[in-house]
């Protein structure tokens, strides 16, 4: 019965090691695409997928010559704009402050466009940012990009979007020297792809806490349990490195494109050893808390009269002893004495 609950033991806490590294990997995407570090590594990665044109989905698209038209049109599209602004507020100067603020609000502060497979939205204040940061419009621009690639709603569950986008996408186009359909791919840094990675991790949640509820029941001393747990824990964080040092330093250029859904490995990798570690130290505290309240069930005086008593015992098994090894003495002495006596 030992033998097959150790055995079972065994192969739970493999599962678990196992879940516990997947449950990582999900969790790892679904941080590393949120909104907030997708807006911060990808614009990167695209430029250098596509030497700075950004056409992830027109071939013919270039981001810069778009931003450079555009700023054209930008100045007597907001200036027109502005002008508008001022005349109505003059006509409307009489009126109360809530019908000028509506009326405000209704003109364009935005130049609009479409080029490339986006929809662009740039404000007209960029036009006075320009003499100080000539890259203002292109900067716009890209995150105008990221905006449009991340937010956009996609009617199909996650992995038939890569059939209906790019019927020829496969995983292993991303390792060959050629140019393969973007607009397939990006899909994967969606809103929707987080939110299908982050159901996973939480799947994996449900079945990491019924794994924990086995080890608990199989394990012989159950104070044993967060030991393993916290063991396991600590083991599977370091395999997390390893995703994190293949991507390190990457310089094939489809490998650069997959670093951005380990970029936060380091977060993940420190909160699960940190969390096995409290575990683990928490584990070792109480054995020793069980070991102390066992030494404090008996005081010094009921150790000392239990010592007494075993004693005792000993001092009464070795008198009953003596007086069995006598009386076994006097009946050879008896036999003896009754041979004598029949010769």
């Amino acid at each position: 019965m030992g033998f097959i609950k150790g055995s079972l033991l065994f192969i739970v806490s493999v599962v678990f090691f196992v879940m516990l590294i997947f449950g990582c990997v999900f969790l790892t995407i679904s941080l590393s695409l949120k909104y907030e570090n997708v807006e911060k590594e990808f614009p990167v990665i695209a430029e250098n997928l596509t030497d700075g044109k950004f056409n992830l989905i027109e071939e013919d698209f270039n981001l810069t010559k778009e931003m450079e038209k555009a700023s054209e049109f930008m100045v007597d599209h907001c200036n027109q704009s502005y002008t508008l602004q001022n005349s109505q507020n003059d006509t409307l100067q009489n009126q109360n402050a809530s019908d000028v603020q509506k009326s405000s609000e209704d003109l364009p502060v935005s130049y609009v466009f479409s080029a490339g497979g986006y929809v662009f939205v740039i404000p007209c204040s960029l036009l006075d940012e320009l003499d100080e940061n000539p890259q203002a419009l292109t900067e716009s621009g890209i995150s105008n990009i990221v905006n449009h690639i991340y937010y956009e709603e996609y009617d199909c569950n996650f992995w038939d979007c890569f059939k209906k986008a790019a019927p020829d996408f496969s995983f292993s186009s991303l390792f060959r020297e050629k140019q393969i359909g973007w607009k397939g791919t990006l899909f994967l840094v969606s809103e929707k792809a987080r939110d299908y990675w982050h159901e996973k991790f939480n799947s994996a949640l449900i079945v990491l806490l019924v794994l924990t509820v086995l080890i608990f029941l199989l394990t012989g001393q159950k104070q044993n349990t967060p030991l393993i747990i916290g063991a396991l824990m600590m083991s599977s964080s370091f395999v997390l490195l390893w995703f994190k040092n293949i991507f390190e330093g990457v310089t094939k250029i489809y490998l650069v494109f997959l670093s951005l859904f380990f970029s936060k490995t380091g977060t993940v990798f420190w909160i699960l050893f940190i969390s096995g570690l409290i575990i683990f130290s928490a584990g070792i505290a109480l054995r020793f808390l069980q070991d102390d309240s066992l030494k404090k069930k008996f005081s010094k005086r009921d150790i000392l009269e239990i010592i007494k008593e075993e004693i005792h015992k000993i001092k009464e098994r070795g008198a009953a002893a003596k007086e069995e090894k006598k009386g076994r003495k006097f009946k050879e002495v008896k036999e003896m004495r009754l041979l004598f006596m029949i010769f």
